[in-house]
C-alpha cells in the first residue's frame, strides 16, 4: 500500500509545516492549490511555446510538463502572497499591539495552521493520484515483462493501489483527461499484448495514406523488424528500437496520424477489437485491394461460357503481368491504382464513387486521358471491369 503510507507521511508533514508557517501561509497555499489545479490545463496552452524554446516539441510531453509548469507558477504566485499577508499581519502584532493579543494570535495561528496543512495533504494527495490514475492507465497496459523500467512498475503500483481501495471512484469527478486518451490508451495496449494485430492497424481506413510513407514500408520489408515484433517486446524495447523509437518521437508523424483519426480513437479501439469500423463500415470498398489471379481468371470463364483457349492464354499472361497490381481506396474519396509495367510501375490517381448498394465508379487519369470503370464489391473481392476485361481484387 505505497499509496497509503505516503498518505499518511504527507498529513504529519504538512500538518507540521501548517504549524510553523501558521494558518495565513497555510491557507494561501490551500486556495492555490485549488486554483492552480483549476488553471493547470488551460494555462499550459501559454506555457507551450516557451517549453518549446527549450527544446521540448512533442505534444504530449508538452501537455504534461506545460500543466505541471502553469500549476507550480500559479501556486507559486499564491505562496508569496501569503507570504507578504502573514508578514504584514505579524508585525502588526509584534509592534502594534500588546504582548498578550501576540500570544494570542500565536497560538490561533499555529494550531488552526495544522488543520490547514491537513487540508493541503489532502488536496495534494488527490492531485499525485490524479496523475498516477493518468498515467498508470497507460503504464498497466502497456506493462509486458517483469523487466519492464523501475518507474513504470512503481506507477503501476500506486493505479493499482488506488483501483483496489477504490480511491479512483472519489477522483473520478476530477480527472480532466478526455476519453481520447483512454481510448488511444487502450488501442496502443491492444497492439502491443497482440503483435498479430499489426496488420489490421495497417488495414484501418484512415491509416491507408501512411502506407506509403518510407518508413512504414521499411518496417514491412524488415524481416529481422517483423520477428522482434512478433516476438512480443516490452515498451522499453519498443521505445529503444532503432526504427520505432524515432518514430514515436516524430512530432510530424504524431500530428499526421492524429489528423487522420480527427481525435477519435473510439473507433480505431473497436477496429483493433472486432476488425470493423462502426465509422467506415458501410463503405466497403475503403481498403487496400490486391490483384486476385485465380479469382480473374475464374470471372472471364464465367462472364463467356464458350471461352477459346487461345483467349484464356492471353487472359492467364495478361492476368500474371498485372499480378503485383494494387488498388487502394482512401476514406475521402481518392483511390489510387498501380499496376506493373515493364518499365516499372504506372500509378494511377483518381477518385471512387457510390452508386448505391455495392456499386461503384471508378474514375483515373494518368494527366492526358481520364476512364471511368464500374466495380462491385462482393465479400471481399472487388470486380473492375472495362470493355470486355474484369479484374477482380482481393481484401
Amino acid at each position: 500500500m505505497i499509496l497509503w503510507i505516503f498518505a499518511l507521511l504527507m498529513l504529519g508533514l504538512l500538518g507540521m509545516v501548517g504549524f510553523y508557517q501558521g494558518a495565513i501561509r497555510a491557507g494561501f497555499s490551500f486556495v492555490g492549490l485549488i486554483v492552480a489545479a483549476a488553471l493547470a490545463v488551460p494555462l499550459s496552452h501559454l506555457i507551450s511555446p516557451i517549453l518549446k524554446l527549450v527544446g521540448l516539441t512533442h505534444p504530449i510531453t508538452l501537455a504534461f510538463i506545460g500543466s505541471l509548469v502553469a500549476f507550480l507558477v500559479v501556486l507559486t504566485i499564491f505562496k508569496i502572497v501569503g507570504f507578504n499577508v502573514h508578514r504584514k499581519i505579524d508585525g502588526y502584532y509584534k509592534y502594534q499591539d500588546s504582548d498578550t493579543r501576540r500570544l494570542l494570535f500565536e497560538h490561533l495561528n499555529q494550531r488552526v495552521g495544522i488543520c490547514v496543512g491537513v487540508m493541503n495533504a489532502t488536496v495534494y494527495l488527490f492531485l499525485i493520484a490524479i496523475v498516477f490514475y493518468i498515467l498508470g492507465y497507460f503504464t498497466v497496459q502497456a506493462a509486458t515483462s517483469p523487466k519492464d523500467p523501475f518507474t513504470m512498475k512503481l506507477v503501476n503500483k500506486i493505479t493499482e493501489d488506488v483501483t483496489s481501495t477504490r480511491f479512483d471512484k472519489a477522483l473520478a469527478p476530477f480527472v480532466m483527461a478526455k476519453p481520447q486518451y483512454y481510448d488511444a490508451a487502450d488501442a496502443l495496449g491492444d497492439v502491443l499484448h497482440n503483435p498479430v494485430l499489426e496488420s489490421r492497424l495497417a488495414s484501418y481506413p484512415p491509416f491507408l495514406p501512411l502506407l506509403d510513407r518510407q518508413e512504414f514500408k521499411d518496417l514491412g520489408n524488415d524481416l529481422k523488424f517483423q520477428e522482434f515484433w512478433l516476438g512480443g517486446p516490452t515498451f522499453t524495447q519498443v521505445k529503444s528500437n532503432p526504427k520505432l523509437g524515432p518514430m514515436l518521437d516524430n512530432v510530424e508523424l504524431y500530428t499526421n496520424v492524429v489528423a487522420l483519426l480527427k481525435g477519435d480513437f473510439g473507433d480505431l479501439k473497436t477496429y483493433l477489437e472486432t476488425g470493423k469500423s462502426e465509422k467506415f463500415g458501410d463503405e466497403k470498398i475503403i481498403g487496400r485491394w490486391d490483384l486476385d489471379f485465380p479469382g480473374s481468371m475464374a470471372q472471364a470463364r464465367k462472364a463467356k461460357a464458350n471461352i477459346t483457349t487461345v483467349e484464356l492464354r492471353w487472359l492467364s499472361r495478361t492476368f500474371r503481368s498485372l499480378s503485383n497490381a494494387t488498388f487502394v481506396a482512401y476514406i475521402d474519396n481518392k483511390a489510387r491504382l498501380k499496376l506493373p509495367m515493364t518499365n516499372g510501375v504506372q500509378t494511377l490517381q483518381g477518385n471512387w464513387q457510390n452508386n448505391g448498394g455495392d456499386a461503384y465508379t471508378l474514375s483515373f487519369s494518368d494527366g492526358k486521358r481520364k476512364a471511368e470503370f464500374p466495380a462491385k464489391v462482393e465479400g471481399n473481392k472487388l470486380a473492375v471491369s472495362k470493355d470486355n476485361l474484369t479484374m477482380v481484387f482481393e481484401k
